[in-house]
């Protein structure tokens, strides 16, 4: 029986570096989901939720692809490479900076280009239409355990609702802004209706684990590091850089 699974986390996927982010090249994410076609079998985050919720036994080294904020570059880059390997995704989109022009506060000072930076909905719907699926990331992207807690439960609800009018389905799943949450945030998302949501704690997902608190490994080595492809890629999906990452960050509080 299997019994552990995968999720994992990406922002911007484009070879510029005008970001505040860390963006995957398109040739190394090409690289990485044609390895994730051939090693791994990748299914929908909705599909491995019903499971870990269920406590029904997953497909042997399951893994889920998915990407925060909602940039336009995941249209442009990321999208025809995942439907040329046939992998699902799920896109938590920030609904305030989704076709509105705006570029989110921590972009500005970064991004330079007259290109709009985030998603419009019509690619949201493409994207949909052909079985991408999509999230929550809240409407602005606050730091949820610093904010009030109408605000929270009104980011949580009404940016599940805009995205539901957008696309014609449902929004089951929510991804913590900054992956910062408590049991009361959980508590509000769970009540907002979404059946499942993911942090940004590294390591792995075992059935039965709290499914509104799901672990993901994000994706932000420099593309230098992939001349060791596919170790430092499977150090990273496998939540291994994510710990280092951590210990590295704790030890600098100190």
């Amino acid at each position: 029986m299997q019994t552990k699974a995968l999720i994992i986390c990406y922002h911007c996927v484009k070879d510029e570096v005008n970001s505040y982010l860390r963006p995957t090249k398109v040739a190394d994410f090409e690289n990485q989901m044609r390895y994730l076609s051939k090693t791994y079998h990748p299914i929908s985050l909705e599909r491995m939720a019903q499971h870990i919720h269920n406590g029904t036994p997953l497909p042997s080294k399951a893994i889920a692809v998915t990407f925060d904020d909602g940039y336009r570059d995941n249209y442009e880059n990321a999208y025809p490479v995942l439907e040329k390997y046939h992998i699902p995704a799920t896109v938590f989109l920030t609904t305030d900076f989704i076709g509105t022009g705006e570029i989110p506060r921590w972009e500005k000072g970064h991004y330079t280009d007259e290109k709009t930076l985030m998603l419009s909905w019509r690619q949201v719907r493409e994207m949909s239409d052909t079985g991408i699926s999509f999230g929550s990331h809240t409407l602005t992207h606050p730091f949820l355990a610093r904010i009030p807690r109408k605000q929270v439960e009104k980011e949580t609800r009404l940016s599940k609702e805009i995205i539901e009018q957008k696309i014609g389905k449902s929004v089951t799943t929510f991804a913590y802004p900054s992956g910062n949450y408590n049991s009361d945030i959980k508590a509000i998302v769970k009540k907002a209706g979404y059946s499942a949501a993911v942090s940004t704690v590294s390591g792995y997902n075992f059935v039965h684990d709290d499914v509104h608190a799901l672990k993901r490994n994000v994706i932000q080595l420099q593309s230098v590091c992939h001349k060791l492809f596919p170790l430092s890629f499977i150090a990273e999906i496998t939540g291994v850089i994510g710990h280092i990452r951590a210990l590295y960050y704790k030890i600098r509080r100190f």
